[in-house]
């Protein structure tokens, strides 16, 4: 199990985990940024949505092993101030009660 150096919104953060952990997990139980959420584990619902190198990809099917060195960007990640026209959206929706 060789530990894992990734690049989550622009700090640099190793993890020792199994090749196959789903990324969702790192993020949410191991580094505790809660932005991206847990719904089908299918990849289907879009709940678990993070940036990877500025693409849109489902982090609960992806496994840490195919990260890389790409940059991941959570919904914590696009402003710490918390004023990305996306994170005001995701407050006046509620979208974190529904995914």
């Amino acid at each position: 199990m060789p530990p894992y150096s990734l690049n989550i919104n622009g700090e640099s953060i190793s993890v020792d985990v199994d090749a196959d952990t789903p990324l969702l997990w790192i993020l949410r139980e191991m580094v505790g940024l809660t932005g991206t959420k847990y719904s089908c584990g299918q990849g289907i619902c879009g709940a678990c949505t993070v940036l990877l190198d500025g693409s849109a990809v489902r982090s609960c099917i992806l496994p840490v092993s195919e990260v890389g060195s790409q940059e991941i960007t959570t919904i914590e990640g696009l402003s710490p101030s918390g004023d990305h026209p996306l994170q005001k959206a995701w407050l006046t929706e509620g979208v974190s009660q529904c995914g």
